[in-house]
């Protein structure tokens, strides 16, 4: 009786299938590893505008407090929503110098000012002046820097 020899398949390489389960998983791996670093330049950028409204609070609150402190005409109640720049060179009376970095493009800011009197029934209405200061740069409520600062009446 004659022998039938089956050939033997050369079990070297990868099917079909094996690459095509190793793409999709690289695949789905770069859309995961895409997204993640979307959401991180997003956070940067977000940052980046906090820490400016940031910086710029400051030197609004600065201005405010050296004209209560060498003035005899401290700051009047005021509700005023402008351009950052503009409430300073209100407060001051004159412009404020270049800040560093300024040449740097920036996105653009609205500050929301509100200065009323403040305290209570028991002590009196007119213990100190609240300063209520908003600054953002979108309408998004996220997209802002929110302070409030007490300074006594004099």
């Amino acid at each position: 009786m004659a022998k039938i020899e089956i050939p033997k398949f050369n079990e070297q390489g990868f099917t079909l299938i094996e690459v095509m389960v190793s793409l999709m998983l690289l695949a789905a791996s770069l859309v995961i590893l895409l997204g993640l670093q979307s959401s991180v330049a997003e956070r940067s950028i977000y940052d980046d505008n906090r820490k400016y409204a940031m910086y710029v609070a400051k030197q609004i609150l600065s201005a405010i407090e050296v004209i209560e402190a060498t003035s005899d005409d401290p700051i009047p109640d005021q509700d005023t929503e402008k351009d950052p720049f503009e409430l300073i060179e209100d407060i001051l009376g004159a412009p404020l110098p270049p800040i560093p970095g300024s040449e740097v493009p920036r996105i653009p800011l609205t500050a929301h000012l509100n200065i009323s009197p403040w305290g209570s029934e028991q002590y009196g209405q007119d213990l100190m002046k609240k300063i209520d200061l908003r600054v953002y740069w979108s309408e998004d409520p996220r997209d802002e820097f929110h302070t409030i600062f007490f300074v006594p009446f004099s």
